[in-house]
């Protein structure tokens, strides 16, 4: 789905929908004004401020802090200072990934920041929050979780490292967390850049073969994300403004009812959008089955939207030997609804663009639409004949053909008498 010019998967809308989604917010969430707190590497060279050890190049920051923490430098103090300055307040991006939940009782963000800003945001709310190394379980949370600590308990923040091998390996409650959690819901990464420290860690409890599950909003581009396991979703470079609002779009289009839905829907019954975002709400609704339906119920049995659907290979298996399931009903009835006696021009074509074969299950329901006592005489010849060919039961044909002859639909002299 299209949103401010960024294209989410609609996978993530669904996992919105289903409570599955789980954020995890890097320091990026933090950068943005007013919160204004600085990233992994400018925390890193400000615990060493004043100290007379410098960071040489190619050194890792934890690497780096656990030199300052054997010189008896209280790194983990200093850090917790630096985060949590009474002056800060969080910003816009928080707001935006809390509110990307449709309940606060649903809220799953997990946070490799060690600030308080999410728990600002959700102040009143009664949100869980867990600090490590007391983590949850991760295959079944709610909450904020702080998976490489908090600054209101310096001891357990995980800098160093020899924190963040404790995290990781000795004790491993990060990633056995992290194991439980990204096998179980669909993840969405906000605020990490490829070159983070932080990446490597989390990524290292990814299984590489696992589902297309795990998403990062990033303009790292050129990136090797897929390698770790990640879907990029991408934004222009520097284009941090323009992300948030897409965020905030987000959760605006997963708190739009079916009501709301149907009543823009219905804006655009006559022809399909030319507007691209919304032609990507129209896509959602391809892929949706409550949506399928009430896009269904919305538009015109016309050319343009026939051609529309047909280009997205909507009807394909209508027109096969395919057992149809749920979504391919959707449209089998908007045909026979809208269609099938009305516009039976765009009927014929489609049956032609598609080798004039159908589906058994599509030919019955045209059975039944041909049934009905408002259906016109001037093509039936032609439908039950198509029926005919394409139903294993012509018992249903026959009993049409009976009908119609008694109603006067069908003169005697019918190419249909031979064959009943």
């Amino acid at each position: 789905m299209l949103l401010n010019g960024i294209e989410y998967p609609n996978q993530i809308l669904d996992a919105i929908k289903s409570n599955s989604l789980v954020v995890f917010a890097g320091a990026g969430a933090s950068i943005g004004a007013p919160t204004n707190l600085p990233n992994f590497n400018d925390m890193c060279d400000q615990i060493a401020d004043g100290s007379h050890f410098e960071r040489a190049e190619g050194v890792a920051c934890e690497v780096f802090l656990g030199t300052l923490k054997a010189n008896d430098i209280k790194v983990n103090e200093i850090a917790a200072e630096i985060l949590s300055d009474s002056c800060k307040s969080h910003n816009k991006e928080h707001e935006a990934i809390v509110n990307l939940f449709l309940d606060s009782k649903n809220i799953k963000i997990v946070t490799t920041n060690y600030d308080q800003m999410f728990e600002q945001v959700t102040s009143g709310l009664n949100v869980p929050v867990y600090d490590s190394p007391a983590l949850p379980l991760g295959n079944d949370f709610t909450g904020i979780v702080h998976i490489h600590g908090n600054v209101k308990c310096p001891r357990y923040m995980v800098v160093t490292d020899e924190d963040f091998g404790n995290a990781y390996l000795t004790n491993g409650y990060a990633s056995k967390f992290l194991t439980q959690l990204l096998d179980s819901y669909t993840v969405l990464f906000i605020g990490y850049s490829y070159g983070d420290t932080i990446v490597k860690y989390l990524t290292r409890a990814m299984a590489r073969n696992h589902k297309q599950n795990r998403y990062i909003l990033t303009d790292d581009y050129g990136q090797n994300w897929t390698d770790l396991g990640i879907h990029p979703i991408e934004f222009p470079k520097g284009a941090f403004v323009k992300m948030v609002e897409s965020l905030e779009k987000l959760g605006e289009r997963a708190r739009r009812s079916l009501v709301e839905w149907k009543a823009y829907l219905n804006e655009i019954s006559d022809a399909p959008p030319l507007d691209q975002t919304i032609d990507s709400e129209v896509e959602y609704c391809l892929e949706n089955i409550e949506h399928a339906q009430i896009l269904a119920n919305c538009i015109e049995g016309n050319a343009f939207w026939s051609d529309f659907l047909s280009n997205h290979k909507v009807f394909d298996n209508l027109f096969s030997n395919c057992k149809l399931n749920d979504f391919d009903m959707v449209w089998a009835n908007w045909i026979c609804k809208k269609v099938i006696g009305k516009e039976d021009e765009l009927f014929f074509k489609l049956l032609i663009n598609h080798s004039n074969q159908m589906a058994e299950d599509f030919a019955y329901k045209i059975l039944s639409r041909l049934e009905e006592e408002s259906f016109p005489a001037d093509n039936l010849g032609e439908y039950i004949v198509l029926c005919e060919k394409n139903c294993k039961s012509v018992y249903h044909v026959h009993r049409l053909i009976e009908k119609c002859y008694e109603s006067n639909q069908l003169n005697l002299k019918s190419q249909f008498a031979p064959s009943w």
